[in-house]
């Protein structure tokens, strides 16, 4: 079960420090500018205007930048002769008298205004592109031992994490990270080569540009590319992989987001927690299914090619509506806890001994019938029906665990107040709570007083040396 709490803005007391939202938005920020900035190829202009701002917005987008690392993917797999020219036009987004142009066709007509190549036709190891590539997939990676070092539904969402699923959706970067470069260029049609002295006593300047009213390229038909057809299995199975890595990336990104438990236990959400499914699920279920429909209609070009569409442009500037009021929820909510982590939830006691200890987070709560030789962890506060032929209820401000021997459930209630941290074993349970104040034992639990098979231990926990 799950239940959405309201936004719940961050309180004065809950203020945070200059220093601290320095970090928060240095983390929040970096995946997002380090996906974008390295994930669109350098445009070269072949025309004499420019491309408007809705012309260009559409390569920000996720789904364009993941069909360029298909796309880049596929066309090298299916190429018979890969040379540096064909990866100079492979990494580059041509501005044309038809608009963007990514096609194969670019690859030999670009060769008689490409002014240089890399020397080799894969990527530099000591280049840009391999420093971004190494971010990315170290970003990638970050974001993988975060969404699930917590165990299902113990990773807690905040505006420094926000776009961590993003950086997982990087990885998406590495097969065709080998012939990623930017180390080609093209004389387009402002380029400039120089100055020089007319006979008027002014300075004019040598432009390499196409006559008017001339083809800037050689006719299309003399023109071949060397390569596998797109229906050919070295293309497909380049294809049917992404698509597939997309389809896992969805399922666990929601997974992890929205864990699956049993129905007995209680995924509390944060506004922030929903509007983050509800975002990347805006991002995901698209992506999906624009590549699997156009990567059989016409995967021979590396720019998506419903890039000029006006449907995905209005998409696109809807994502990034979409991306402001997420980060809005998020810096309205994100809220420092008692032990130093940031968390857009609420009354939570986050606690993990370092080695895959038990993590007490105000996202999970256990609620009903319990199941025979269990062991469970509350958040903070409880709310337990502790018997189901007994309306009794109460709220619990403390943490809450026990176990069952089949015939009774044995349950410790330690009230306290603070942060805390312990372990957790069929055998033992530890917590460690550096500041603790003990309610009155008499007034705990007296609506429980029989209820038949249960009994209630209240016990105060002394810290133990080394922790």
């Amino acid at each position: 079960m799950y239940r959405v709490e309201p936004l719940s803005i961050r309180s004065k007391a809950e203020s945070i420090s200059a220093s601290d939202w320095l970090s928060i938005l240095t983390l929040c920020f970096a995946p997002i500018i380090v996906h974008i900035i390295s994930g669109i190829p350098n445009p070269v202009y072949l025309r004499k205007s420019l491309p408007s701002w809705h012309d260009t917005i559409c390569f920000f987008n996720p789904t364009t930048i993941v069909w360029w690392y298909m796309a880049l993917t596929d066309r090298r797999i299916r190429c018979k002769n890969w040379d540096s020219f064909h990866m100079a036009a492979s990494n580059t987004r041509f501005w044309t008298e038809e608009g963007w142009n990514g096609s194969e066709e670019m690859i030999q007509k670009s060769m008689i205004i490409c002014t240089r190549v890399a020397h080799k036709p894969r990527m530099k190891f000591m280049s840009r592109t391999a420093a971004e590539t190494l971010v990315v997939a170290i970003q990638g990676v970050q974001s993988v031992i975060e969404l699930t070092g917590g165990g299902v539904g113990g990773w807690q969402i905040s505006l420094a994490t926000i776009f961590y699923p993003l950086a997982f959706l990087g990885l998406l970067r590495l097969p065709a990270a080998y012939w990623i470069s930017d180390e080609a260029t093209y004389a387009e049609y402002h380029s400039q080569i120089g100055k020089f002295l007319s006979d008027s006593g002014g300075y004019e300047l040598y432009r390499i540009r196409p006559k008017e009213g001339a083809e800037p390229f050689p006719n299309e038909k003399q023109m071949t590319y060397d390569s596998h057809p797109v229906n050919n299995w070295r293309g497909c199975m380049v294809r049917i992989s992404f698509l597939l890595i997309i389809t896992g990336f969805s399922a666990a990104g929601i997974a992890f987001v929205l864990p699956l438990m049993p129905p007995e236990w209680t995924y509390v959400m944060s506004a922030t927690n929903y509007v983050e499914v509800c975002f990347y699920t805006f991002v995901t279920i698209p992506m999906l299914g624009i590549l699997m429909f156009y990567s059989f209609q016409n995967p021979r070009t590396t720019i998506v090619p419903c890039v000029q569409s006006l449907w995905y442009k209005i998409y696109t500037v809807l994502l990034f509506v979409f991306m402001l009021v997420y980060i809005s929820i998020a810096a309205l909510e994100t809220r420092k806890s008692p032990c130093g982590t940031f968390t857009t939830l609420t009354g939570s006691a986050q606690c993990v001994d370092g080695e895959g200890g038990v993590r007490l987070s105000s996202a999970v709560a256990y609620e009903g019938a319990h199941e025979p030789d269990g062991i469970y962890v509350s958040r903070l506060p409880f709310n337990v029906s502790l018997n189901t032929a007994t309306s009794a209820s109460k709220e619990f401000d403390g943490v809450f665990f026990g176990y069952s021997n089949g015939s009774q459930t044995f349950v410790d209630m330690v009230p306290f107040d603070g942060w805390c941290k312990g372990s957790l074993s069929a055998q033992m349970t530890h917590i460690e709570m550096p500041q603790r104040h003990l309610a009155n034992s008499s007034d705990w639990f007296s609506n429980l007083v029989g209820i038949p098979e249960f009994t209630a231990n209240i016990k105060a926990y002394q810290p133990r040396e080394g922790l």
